[in-house]
């Protein structure tokens, strides 16, 4: 462990949820979402930001639901890359466009920051039609991270699993797969045991886990994710490179 962080101080132990259990909540229709008011501070190797998230359940500032006269409304969906978290709030690149288009221009923007961390198409979409038409925007962007948006949407192509709602197609309609009432929401509450404190705190683990073996026996304990940036490049090129009907499917 000394060696490791004497000689390879990259590898320093991660924390997260730093001052709150979690930031999200079981949802029926969407499988998880930020919680109303929820306050904390998330830390990492590489950074330390502070989460506030608004009464409508975005982390973003308060917003009036009704939109105010003379003001051009942006919402934008996503997943982790725009909710931001281990930006602050003010560097995420929402209220960076919200900043440049009110300089560059007379009109009086709000770019609405509709982000939630491992979001996919199908949660866009059901963001979209359940909520995002109260704030009446006058445009919305869908922020789609091919490493896995697509394939995590259809049952049985990507990462399983049981809290997010996933959909098919049948006779040209979309049907869709909610999320398992019994099911355990993944990201809803703080891991805790022995391993996941050595998983905070070691940088030797830190270093370890980089294995295959290692991260397959984590996830088979429920301690991770297998998807790793290869795995994400990975996908990615199916897009273009093996397109299979499964994937004109998704």
């Amino acid at each position: 462990e000394g060696a490791v962080r004497l000689f390879m101080p990259i590898y320093t132990p991660p924390v997260d949820y730093v001052g709150t259990a979690t930031f999200y909540k079981k949802d029926d229709l969407l499988g998880w979402k930020l919680i109303p008011g929820v306050r904390g501070e998330r830390i990492g190797k590489e950074f330390r930001a502070a989460t506030v998230v608004n009464s409508l359940g975005m982390r973003d500032q308060e917003y009036p639901i009704a939109k105010p006269p003379g003001v051009r409304r942006i919402v934008v969906l996503g997943d982790s890359f725009v909710e931001g978290w281990q930006l602050p709030p003010e560097e995420n690149f929402t209220k960076l466009l919200e900043k440049q288009l009110n300089q560059s221009s007379n009109n009086n923007y709000q770019v609405m920051n509709m982000g939630t961390s491992g979001y996919n198409l199908g949660q866009y979409y059901l963001k979209l039609a359940n909520d995002v038409q109260q704030y009446q925007p006058d445009l919305v962007v869908m922020v789609v991270y091919l490493g896995n948006d697509i394939v995590d949407t259809v049952p049985g192509l990507g990462f399983e699993r049981s809290d997010k709602p996933t959909y098919t197609i049948n006779n040209g309609k979309l049907v869709l797969r909610p999320p398992d009432p019994k099911g355990t929401c993944v990201g809803c509450q703080k891991p805790s045991g022995t391993l996941q404190w050595v998983r905070e705190h070691s940088a030797l683990f830190q270093l370890t886990k980089q294995s295959i073996i290692v991260r397959r026996a984590l996830v088979a304990l429920g301690q991770g994710e297998l998807l790793h940036v290869s795995d994400a490049l990975k996908q990615t090129a199916q897009l273009r490179a093996d397109y299979t009907p499964a994937m004109e499917e998704a």
